[in-house]
C-alpha cells in the first residue's frame, strides 16, 4: 500500500474503527502515522521563518512605522529576552535592550538565567521558584528544551513512568499525607513545563518593560523565536504552543503582528558580524568566508557565511546547509555526573541527587539543592579549565562534607578532578564540534572558497578548553579563532536584528498558528480506559463493541503552519460491508473554532462544520480483491476493505485524498486555512 501523507483518523494505540449499521458500509482504522517527515524539498531548516498571527486583520510593516521587536531565546541551560523599537528595518546594536532585571534573589544574572524551574512549594514570597530563586530543598527540572525533540526513542517514556512512581514512593498514601499535596515530582509533559517556565520570564519581562505598556497596546509587535538548526516540527510546533501559552500572544499585544522564527547560528552570525563591523572593521572584509558555531547547552550549530558587502550595510550570503548536534555543555555536565556516580558509588550518590536518578538527559531531569551546589563548583571550574590545568578541588554539601574519605578522589569530603578526569568530561563534545566545524570548511572548499576565521559564540564557547582545542584542530590551516566579548548574549541580539530587518530578506518561511482545529469522526472499538460508556453498541457484522462517533483531531487550534514546508499524515482504514452493501466509504474532514475540543460528535455536532468529504468507492471492485471475514457467533459473512486516507498540510491549504493498492481514488483541497473559515 502506497504511503504517503495523510488524514488519520486515530492514533495507532486505539485501533479505532469506523464502522456502521448494518444496512450502511462501515470503515475502521487499523494504523494511524499522525506524524510523517516533511517531504524533502519542503524543509528549509535554515531559512528565517515569519509568523503571521493575527487572524482577522494582517498590519502590515512599511519603511518608517514604528514597531516592537520582541527576542525570546529559550535555551537548554540559559534563557534571555531581547527587545527594541525601531522606526524602519535597521538598527544599531546599542538600540537594543535587554531584560537583566528578573526579580528578586536575581539581580546578578545579567542577560541571561539558568533554564530551571520548580515545583516545590515556596517557603516565602521572595521564591519565584525560577532561574537562580528557588526555595531551600526545591526540586529543579532542568534540560526540558532537549525533550522538545525528543521523536524515535521511547525510553524517555520509560523513564518518566520510574521516576513518577519514584515521585510518589510508588503509590504510597502515607508519603503523600506527608508531602501535603505537593509531590516533587510533576505530572506535565515537556511542552507545558516549557510554558510554565517562559510565564515566568514573561512576567519579568512585563514588569521590566512597565514604562513602554502604552506602545505595547498601540504598535505593531513582531517576535522572534530562536530554534536550533536541527529542529523537528513537533519541536518547533510545541516551542511556539509554549510561548502563546505564556503570555506572548494577542491577548497581550493586541497588535501583535507576526512570529518569526530564526536558527540559532543565523541571528548569532548576523550579530557577530554586526559586532565585528563596529568594533573591528578591518576584520570583515568583501568576499570573506567565516563559519558561525554556536555552542550553547544543548546543542552545537554551525553555518558559513561570506561577505557581500560590508558599506553603507553589511550583507551576508549563506554558503552552507546549517549542520548541528546534540553535544553542548549540559553533556559535559552529564559526563560529570556519571563520573562522580562511579567515584561516590550508588548509594553515597543517589544521597547527593536523590531527584536525579536518571542516567539520560531528558524533560523530566531534575536536580535537588545539594547537586545544584555540586554543578554550581563544577561550572566554575568548567569554564576556567584548560590545557595546562592542574588539579581541581571542591568541597562535596553535608552529609559528606569533612566526613567522605575515598583513597585519591575525596578527601574528608573534599573533592579532587585531574586533568585527565576534566578532559574525558569534554572529549565527545569537542571531537564532535571539531567535526561539524570541519564538515562546514568542507563545504566551502568545494565551492572553491575559503574560510579565513571561525567566530565562537553562546555560553559553551566561554570554554577556555574548547577555544584550545579548536584552536589546535585548526592550526594546518591558517584559520583564525574569534569570540565576540559579549558572545553569550549573541543570539538573542542578533534575534532582534533578525526580527527588525526581515521585511529586506528575501523569501522568508511564513508560518502561522492554525486558527482552527481540524478532525474526523470514527467509530472505535470500546475501552473502558478511554472512553465514557456513552454511545456504546455492538456492531451487527463483526460482533465488536464500538465507541460511536468519536471524533479524533488531526490538527489542533494553535499548531504550527508553514508556508515553505509540507507536513503529512496517514492512516490506513478498513471498510466493513456485505456481498450486496454498497461499497463506498465517506470520509469527512470537521473543523472546530474554539480551544477545547470535544470528543463526541453526537453532543457537539452543531459547533462542527465538514469542510471535505472524501469518498472511497469501491463499487466496480470484484469481491475478491477484499478479505473475506466470518462473524463466528452470527456466521454472518462481510468483506473488509483496507485503504489508506492521507491528509497533507502544505503552506496554508489542506490536501486530503483516498488511496487503494497505490492507486488514487479521490482528491480534494481546502485553500487558505489560515483565514476565518475553510468553507
Amino acid at each position: 500500500m502506497n504511503k504517503a501523507p495523510g488524514l488519520p483518523y486515530r492514533n495507532t494505540q486505539d485501533f479505532d474503527r469506523y464502522k456502521a449499521r448494518p444496512r450502511t458500509p462501515s470503515i475502521s482504522s487499523s494504523t494511524t502515522r499522525a506524524q510523517s517527515p516533511l517531504r524533502p524539498g519542503f524543509a528549509k531548516e535554515f531559512d528565517s521563518a515569519t509568523v503571521g498571527l493575527d487572524f482577522d486583520e494582517g498590519i502590515s510593516q512599511t519603511n518608517g512605522q514604528q514597531r516592537i521587536v520582541i527576542a525570546i531565546d529559550y535555551g537548554t541551560t540559559f534563557s534571555g529576552i531581547g527587545y527594541a523599537i525601531p522606526d524602519g528595518d535597521h538598527a544599531e546594536l546599542s538600540d537594543i535592550s535587554i531584560i537583566k532585571n528578573w526579580g528578586f534573589g536575581m539581580l546578578n544574572c545579567g542577560a541571561k538565567i539558568p533554564s530551571v524551574i520548580s515545583y516545590s512549594p515556596q517557603l516565602s514570597e521572595d521564591d519565584l521558584q525560577f532561574g537562580t530563586s528557588l526555595s531551600k530543598g526545591a526540586v529543579a527540572m532542568v534540560n526540558t528544551k532537549l525533550e522538545l525533540d525528543v521523536q524515535d526513542s521511547r525510553l524517555d517514556e520509560l523513564d518518566l513512568i520510574v521516576q513518577v512512581l519514584d515521585g510518589m514512593k510508588n503509590l504510597s498514601f502515607e508519603h503523600i499525607k506527608r508531602s501535603k499535596g505537593y509531590p516533587n515530582y510533576t505530572w506535565k509533559q515537556p511542552e507545558e513545563i516549557v510554558s510554565d517556565y517562559l510565564s515566568k520570564m514573561f512576567q519579568s519581562f512585563e514588569r521590566a518593560t512597565e514604562y513602554i505598556d502604552e506602545l505595547k497596546a498601540t504598535l505593531p509587535v513582531d517576535i522572534v523565536l530562536t530554534v536550533p538548526v536541527k529542529w523537528s516540527f513537533r519541536a518547533r510546533n510545541s516551542t511556539l504552543r509554549a510561548v502563546r501559552k505564556a503570555g506572548f500572544n494577542n491577548t497581550t499585544f493586541p497588535h501583535l503582528n507576526r512570529y518569526i522564527m530564526a536558527t540559532e547560528p543565523e541571528v548569532a552570525a548576523l550579530y557577530t558580524a554586526r559586532y565585528f563591523t563596529l568594533n573591528e572593521a578591518e576584520t570583515m572584509r568583501k568576499n570573506d568566508c567565516f563559519v558561525l558555531c554556536d555552542a550553547g547547552g544543548g546543542t552545537v550549530d554551525v553555518v558559513s557565511y561570506k561577505v557581500k558587502q560590508v558599506h553603507p550595510t553589511l550583507q551576508l550570503q549563506i554558503m552552507t546547509i546549517p549542520t548541528g548536534a546534540k553535544c553542548g555543555s549540559s553533556f559535559i555536565n552529564k559526563k560529570f555526573k556519571d563520573w562522580l556516580r562511579r567515584i561516590l558509588g550508588a548509594r553515597n550518590y543517589s544521597i547527593l541527587d536523590p531527584k536525579g536518578e536518571s542516567q539520560m538527559i531528558s524533560a523530566h531531569a531534575m536536580e535537588g539543592e545539594e547537586m545544584r551546589a555540586v554543578m554550581k563548583d563544577f561550572e566554575d571550574h568548567k569554564k576556567a579549565f584548560t590545557q595546562q590545568s592542574g588539579d581541581m578541588h571542591f568541597d562535596l554539601p553535608p552529609p559528606f562534607q569533612d566526613k567522605l574519605n575515598i583513597p585519591g578522589k575525596v578527601d574528608r569530603g573534599e573533592l579532587t578532578i585531574t586533568n585527565a578526569d576534566m578532559r574525558s568530561f569534554f572529549d565527545e563534545s569537542v571531537d564532535e564540534t571539531i567535526e561539524l566545524i570541519q564538515g562546514q570548511i568542507q563545504q566551502v572548499e568545494s565551492k572553491n572558497s575559503r574560510i579565513k576565521t571561525i567566530y565562537l559564540t553562546g555560553g559553551y564557547a566561554e570554554s577556555k578548553y574548547l577555544q584550545e582545542e579548536l584552536a589546535y584542530s585548526l592550526r594546518l590551516r591558517n584559520v583564525k579563532l574569534r569570540r565576540p566579548e559579549t558572545s553569550w548574549s549573541a543570539v538573542i541580539q542578533g534575534a532582534v536584528l533578525h526580527g527588525i530587518e526581515v521585511d529586506s530578506y528575501q523569501n522568508p518561511s511564513i508560518m502561522v498558528p492554525c486558527p482552527r482545529s481540524y478532525g474526523i469522526k470514527v467509530n472505535s472499538p470500546f475501552s473502558k480506559k478511554l472512553h465514557d460508556g456513552k454511545g456504546i453498541y455492538t456492531d451487527p457484522l463483526t460482533g465488536q463493541v464500538m465507541a460511536s462517533q468519536r471524533l479524533n483531531w488531526l490538527v489542533h487550534k494553535g499548531d504550527l503552519l508553514m508556508a515553505n514546508e509540507t507536513r503529512e499524515i496517514e492512516t490506513e482504514l478498513v471498510g466493513v460491508f456485505r456481498a450486496n452493501d454498497s461499497r463506498c466509504f465517506p470520509v469527512s474532514v470537521l473543523e472546530y473554532l474554539d480551544d477545547d475540543v470535544p470528543n463526541r460528535y453526537q453532543t457537539a455536532h452543531e459547533e462542527l462544520v465538514e469542510v471535505m468529504r472524501l469518498k472511497a468507492d469501491f463499487t466496480r471492485s470484484p469481491l475478491e480483491r477484499f478479505g473475506r471475514k466470518e462473524n463466528v457467533a452470527s456466521g454472518v459473512v462481510y468483506y473488509e476493505a483496507n485503504f489508506t486516507s492521507k491528509l497533507r498540510l502544505e503552506g496554508m491549504s489542506i490536501i486530503g485524498e483516498v488511496w487503494w493498492y497505490d492507486q488514487l481514488i479521490d482528491t480534494k483541497r481546502i485553500d487558505n486555512i489560515d483565514k476565518i473559515s475553510s468553507v
